[in-house]
């Protein structure tokens, strides 16, 4: 999962939907979600994007708590089912 965080995030850089910088930056499971500096807007962006990617629904409160792309790779795995 945490490739496809990665992935997503990326890609969404790319389109100017994220932060442009974070396209090339280095992003590694470690990596703080503050580090990203995501606007609210940017947030839920991503959140969309996710549900897209790996088909299943989420809600903004999931990202409630979450510090790395380590913990949002494991909270999208939870939210699969384990899957």
């Amino acid at each position: 999962m945490l490739t496809i965080v990665i992935d997503v995030i990326r890609t969404l850089a790319g389109r100017g939907e994220l932060p442009r910088d974070l396209a090339g930056r280095a992003l590694a499971a470690e990596t703080t979600i503050d580090d990203l500096a995501i606007d609210s807007l940017g947030k839920l962006g991503l959140l969309s994007e996710l549900e897209e990617r790996v088909d299943i629904g989420l809600s903004e409160g999931m990202l409630i708590g979450l510090r790395t792309l380590g913990d949002m790779a494991n909270m999208l795995q939870t939210a699969r089912g384990g899957q």
